[in-house]
């Protein structure tokens, strides 16, 4: 268990859950994009395309999850994996 100190005072308690990383596709302006986990980022990447395809102009993202943080009990997560070309 691994700590760090905030702003607040507060401790912030992270747990390595060895939890796999995963990949969204975001847009910014095109509302009802599906917010689906994509396992590797040739997945995303593949629904970045098809979404491109669907609305010309627009920019879609593939971003990959790297750390997850809660509020309630202070924890947070860092994600297993790497961005490269997965």
């Amino acid at each position: 268990m691994w700590s760090f100190p905030s702003t607040n005072g507060l401790e912030t308690r992270q747990f390595n859950a060895k939890e796999a990383c995963f990949w969204l596709v975001w847009n910014q302006d095109v509302e009802g994009i599906p917010r689906t986990h994509h396992a590797t980022a040739a997945m995303a990447r593949e629904e970045a395309q098809r979404l491109a395809q669907l609305w010309p102009g627009k920019r879609f993202l593939v971003l990959m999850a790297d750390s997850e943080f809660s509020v309630e009990g202070r924890i947070a997560k860092l994600f297993q994996g790497e961005g490269g070309g997965r």
